[in-house]
């Protein structure tokens, strides 16, 4: 599972954080988070890479993912339905389902994805989910 950080901050900047949030419509301090990374990425700040999740395609088109301890080797048309099945559960018109390689389910606040070959588990947020769809969509387009 990754690792979590704790971030000490001042009351009174958490105050202007819950503005912030309640101005955005968001709910969560990690929603803003991720709504700020995502503008810095937009701007050219970072790369939009998650650290931890790899996406490699060799010359025959196999698509190889790392996405923590989770490993997984498919092809492209594959990973590209793992992206689509990533949003379908994160955005809630799914509470579980299955691809060929992976199962895909709620765990507590956030998602879990299982390899079908007892290759790994990964479990994150909605929003770092959505961001490894978006980097599976853009390296096998």
């Amino acid at each position: 599972m990754p690792q979590k950080a704790t971030i000490r901050i001042p009351a009174e900047r958490m105050t202007q954080i819950q503005q912030i949030i309640a101005a955005r419509g968001l709910k969560t301090v990690n929603d803003l988070i991720a709504y700020w990374i995502r503008r810095e990425v937009g701007e050219g700040t970072i790369q939009a890479d998650i650290p931890g999740v790899t996406i490699e395609i060799d010359t025959n088109n196999h698509v190889g993912m790392t996405i923590g301890e989770l490993m997984l080797n498919t092809d492209r048309e594959e990973a590209k339905e793992l992206a689509r099945s990533i949003r379908a559960i994160t955005q809630g018109h799914e509470k579980a389902l299955a691809t060929k390689i992976v199962r895909l389910r709620a765990a507590g606040t956030g998602f879990a994805i299982e390899s079908l070959q007892g290759l790994g588990k990964y479990v994150a947020s909605k929003s770092i989910l959505n961001d490894i769809a978006d980097q599976i969509d853009a390296s096998v387009k």
